[in-house]
């Protein structure tokens, strides 16, 4: 993303990792993803509902630790990354089932 030049989202996307390292499973941030059990996205809360901007996915590990995958910038109205959702699916998927240590 800075690479791209979305400044701005990577900025986003360190606010709500800062988030989540304070507060856990408790951030106000962290929103279960529906159709990836186990899996959730961090995504910056707006009063106006407004869709779009910096996502973090991540799951947890038993110890209560969060595994972050990857991120991505939506524009307003997009659908999320399908690839990124299922990527990051996978590598849960891999560390439940002892595939992938972490």
């Amino acid at each position: 993303m800075n690479r791209a030049g979305h400044r701005d989202a990577v900025w986003q996307c360190i606010k709500l990792c800062q988030d989540v390292r304070q507060h856990g499973h408790q951030s106000r941030y962290v929103v279960s993803l529906k159709g990836f059990p186990g899996l959730c996205e961090l995504k910056p809360t707006t009063r106006t509902g407004e869709r779009g901007g910096a996502r973090v996915y991540l799951f947890w590990l038993s110890d209560g630790r969060p595994v972050l995958v990857n991120a991505e910038l939506k524009a307003n109205g997009a659908d999320p990354d399908e690839a990124l959702l299922e990527e990051a699916y996978d590598v849960l998927i891999a560390v439940k089932t002892g595939r992938l240590k972490l």
